[in-house]
């Protein structure tokens, strides 16, 4: 109780304006302001005409890792010549690009639904794995991406 009645008159002075600071507080802000940010002519002139930092811009971007897509794509157009868009629609249609499918009913597992899964000789992590067993597959039993398609068409399987 005894600090409130000592605070009680310093800050009733301060309340009603009775009380005058020995210094006054904005011009004093002004002066550090000046000091901390000289005006932007200084800045301007002290800027040097070149940047700082210099970009090389004869080094290549790096590029993005291959997707497991643009990855088949390009298999496909070495091997076949062409037909991703019949790759594209077997592999949308067998597991729907997932690399860990597995059929239920078949146990037939991966991009391409090797049965057995054996066949494959490689995970159901590896992805690039199964889109070689997928290509050489359709290249060994139907001879072109379109005949694989056709095959498709007519019975839901290749």
């Amino acid at each position: 109780m005894n600090k409130l009645f000592i605070l009680a008159p310093i800050l009733f002075f301060i309340s009603v304006g009775a009380y005058n600071p020995p210094h006054k507080p904005v011009e004093k802000a002004e002066a550090l302001k000046e000091e901390v940010e000289p005006p932007l002519s200084t800045l301007e002139e002290e800027m040097p005409a070149e940047p700082i930092v210099k970009v090389n811009r004869d080094v290549a971007p790096r590029e993005k890792p291959e997707t497991l897509k643009e990855y088949a794509k390009r298999r496909t157009i070495e091997i076949f010549g062409g037909g991703w868009k019949n790759v594209d629609f077997i592999i949308q249609k067998e597991s729907s690009w997932k690399i860990g499918a597995i059929n239920k009913s078949s146990g037939a597992c991966g991009l391409g639904q090797a049965l057995p899964c054996s066949k494959m000789k490689c995970g159901l992590s590896d992805g690039k794995c199964q889109v070689e067993w997928t290509l050489k597959y359709i290249l060994n039993r139907y001879g072109s991406t379109k005949n694989a398609k056709a095959h498709w068409l007519s019975h839901n399987w290749y």
